[in-house]
């Protein structure tokens, strides 16, 4: 089986930067500490070694202290992946904002609920938000993830005031109750129908002199229009503190492919914001994961960064730099049974 391998190994981000949390940390956490005054910059490379990866991907450079000097950096601490609990204690010095994956607001019997509030762990927030030796410490705010609404549900909610006042009241009794520094929203309806609920939300989480940030999708190669256009963002931008896009998972829109290709990132920010003033306030998405594509039978499945490792030091395979993508590529004969290649790509991570 022929088997190619895509990994990026530079960072976008030009219009902020959004991360998902890498599995990393010091002798309890798995990381090595890197603390070379030299900029993080001069580590990029495209033409890396194999044995450079195998031996140098649980290094952190400088893990006390931020890249870039200015921009939000927001890591989603995920639940299925829970040594990101230890991660964003270990590494809290390189962002702005952390975001636990805890809340769902459901609703059921004409009544909006909220889950998830047992998932919340004070110790870890007060252990996230300990000053570094910079001084800096990152905000908490936790993602409220809007699901299992039906039809009549959210056309109560995008179009009464009264659903959205109720929306807003349980998450900013949420917010005040734990003393989260803001929030996270993502319900993934277009735009036009979001604008009551985030204005709303919007002006009580900045009235409490908390943040809000808001989550968007990207335009997908299958899609005609945007979800989320230009328009959307010039009428609410002035009640968001920042957007973040979900610039990854492009593989899955066109079969085997880049997950995270550079001209598509750039294109979808130039369509929300076309005005580069704008674009401070856009966390593009950076993905901490690949796809395996079988092309026997056109299935991808998730690749983690584990078996990723595990293919670089079974195979040993050279990584070709991709001009295009703005990514790396790999392959290698696995074995000469013909149709039985697979293709597996990773988004470049930070």
């Amino acid at each position: 089986m022929r088997r190619m391998l895509a990994a990026a190994l530079a960072a976008v981000l030009w219009c902020g930067a959004q991360a998902q949390l890498v599995v990393l940390g010091d002798d309890e956490l798995g990381f090595s500490p890197l603390r070379d005054p030299s900029p993080v910059t001069e580590y990029v490379t495209t033409e890396p070694r194999v044995a450079d990866i195998l031996s140098s991907h649980a290094t952190v450079h400088r893990p006390e202290q931020r890249v870039f000097d200015t921009g939000a950096v927001l890591g989603y601490v995920t639940p299925w992946n829970n040594h990101g609990y230890d991660v964003a204690k270990g590494l809290s010095g390189k962002f702005t904002h952390i975001a636990p994956v805890w809340y769902h607001n459901t609703r059921g019997a004409s009544k909006m609920f909220l889950e998830g509030s047992h998932d919340v762990d004070q110790g870890w927030i007060a252990n996230v938000r300990k000053p570094g030796v910079n001084g800096h410490a990152p905000l908490v705010v936790p993602l409220f993830q809007i699901s299992e609404f039906g039809r009549a549900d959210w056309e109560a909610l995008i179009s009464t005031r009264a659903g959205a006042a109720e929306l807003e009241e349980i998450i900013a009794g949420e917010v005040m109750k734990h003393g989260f520094d803001g929030m996270v929203l993502e319900m993934l309806i277009p735009g036009r129908f979001a604008g009551n609920i985030v204005r709303t939300i919007g002006s009580r989480l900045r009235d409490m002199g908390k943040q809000f940030i808001f989550v968007i999708p990207p335009r997908h190669a299958y899609m005609a229009g945007d979800v989320f256009d230009s328009n959307d963002f010039e009428n609410l931008e002035g009640y968001v503190d920042f957007f973040s896009l979900m610039t990854y998972d492009h593989t899955l829109s066109t079969a085997a492919g880049p997950n995270a290709p550079l001209p598509w990132i750039q294109s979808n920010v130039q369509r929300l914001c076309g005005d580069e003033g704008d674009r401070s306030k856009v966390l593009i998405g950076l993905a901490m994961y690949g796809y395996d594509f079988d092309h026997s039978t056109n299935v991808a499945e998730p690749l983690t960064g584990s078996k990723y490792l595990a293919i670089l030091a079974e195979s040993k395979p050279l990584l070709e730099w991709d001009n295009v993508s703005a990514e790396h590529r790999l392959s290698m004969l696995m074995t000469e049974a013909a149709n039985t290649r697979s293709t597996i790509h990773l988004s470049r991570s930070v």
